[in-house]
């Protein structure tokens, strides 16, 4: 899989890096823009070549910290992080948020004195603007999770627990020849498909699909189904006016807002149609 980490990059060189070693160990490949790697189109925007690098990733990790960053060359009250996280909902991309405890914390702060019509500086950001850039991440439909973190430590813990916890699209692991005589690893299909065998056809821990596996999936989702969903609770942040998800929700991120909220527990046609073709794939390998 290939992941775009996206963030500042003189503050957080470390984390970067940390997370680029973690990551590749895992089997991914990482796109960062402070790395001669990173793929680069002469003649074009040094900006744009970035915007063009979140349309080739599968996954887009944004860091939010103190500093804004460069203002990006065409619309400067965005910076250059920003308009790669508007690239990557753009081009729908699997998108996972990590903002620093003490910015989105003092961001609580700003929020207050903006209200009572008090003048406020910021300590741990370096203007309020990285605060618009965590409310547009917060107002968005998709309802992101926020991931606070203090440290890459937490980072990395997290993305761990993403991945223990059945998130398969992280799961990819060493790289290896793949085998399609008996069976289909799961970690080769889609993360949508894979946690909704898991999840809602066999209800255990699988870790590759054989052809009665494929049947009983397909089967279970008729021909035109249409995505549905779940009404789902949450919980207030102790001391704060923002909410924590169990699962993402649509939702505006308003202080006091009754906030209801629907996630995906079938994902209908999509699915249905990478069954098939994973079928076809899985005859065609054993010679069928």
């Amino acid at each position: 899989m290939k992941i775009f980490l996206s963030s500042t990059c003189y503050d957080l060189v470390d984390i970067r890096a940390e997370l680029e070693r973690f990551l590749k160990e895992k089997g991914h490949e990482l796109l960062l823009s402070d790395r001669a790697t990173f793929p680069v189109e002469i003649g074009i925007h040094r900006h744009d070549v970035c915007i063009n690098n979140v349309q080739n990733c599968d996954l887009f990790i944004l860091i939010v910290d103190g500093r804004f960053g460069a203002p990006y060359y065409k619309d400067e009250n965005l910076s250059i992080t920003w308009a790669e996280f508007n690239e990557a909902l753009r081009t729908e991309r699997k998108i996972i948020p990590f903002v620093r405890k003490d910015v989105f914390n003092e961001r609580q702060s700003y929020r207050h004195n903006l209200k009572k019509g008090n003048s406020f500086e910021p300590f741990f950001a370096d203007t309020i603007r990285v605060f618009d850039l965590m409310g547009e991440i917060q107002r968005h439909e998709g309802g992101f999770w926020i991931e606070q973190f203090e440290n890459s430590v937490e980072i990395k813990d997290r993305l761990e627990n993403l991945i223990k916890t059945g998130h398969s699209f992280l799961n990819v692991g060493p790289q290896a020849i793949v085998s399609y005589y008996d069976q289909i690893p799961l970690t080769e299909v889609s993360g949508s498909t894979a946690s909704y065998i898991t999840k809602f056809v066999t209800n255990d821990k699988v870790e590759a699909i054989n052809e009665e596996l494929l049947n009983k999936a397909i089967s279970s989702i008729p021909e035109g189904t249409k995505p549905f969903g779940e009404l789902l609770g949450f919980e207030q942040i102790p001391g704060g006016n923002d909410y924590y998800y169990y699962r993402p929700m649509k939702h505006s991120g308003d202080e006091g807002e009754i906030i209801i909220g629907i996630t995906p527990t079938a994902l209908g046609d999509a699915v249905r149609k990478e069954l098939i073709d994973l079928k076809a794939n899985l005859k065609n390998k054993n010679g069928g």
